[in-house]
């Protein structure tokens, strides 16, 4: 990456059509520069991927026990964010592999 280039991760498939080409063709670098059919194929092939998860249930993921450490952990959190005026009502541990993703893109320059 070039000075000022932050790297990233997108969940393409979940964009739509427009969102995503306007996000290869502006967004990212690729060389040379995708056109309009070369960024069409790369989303489509992750739309397929999506389009064959839809309809399947999402049930809300079951609330996993907290170790000892991790008990003093949420209440030092809980405490903190009520000094602070914070409006956190309580922590919930799951896994997160049965989440259903809502964050379509990640600065991972940021998340290091």
């Amino acid at each position: 990456m070039r000075p000022g280039e932050t790297g990233g991760v997108v969940l393409l498939g979940w964009k739509t059509r427009d969102r995503a080409l306007a996000l290869l063709q502006q967004d990212c670098e690729f060389d040379p520069p995708l056109n309009d059919h070369d960024a069409e194929v790369l989303w489509a092939r992750y739309r397929e991927r999506v389009n064959a998860v839809r309809g399947r249930p999402v049930r809300a993921p079951a609330p996993l026990v907290f170790t000892d450490d991790e008990q003093r952990l949420v209440a030092d959190f809980l405490q903190d964010q009520a000094r602070h005026g914070g409006n956190v009502r309580g922590v919930v541990k799951v896994d997160p592999l049965g989440l259903v993703a809502h964050q379509l893109e990640i600065t991972t320059a940021r998340t290091t």
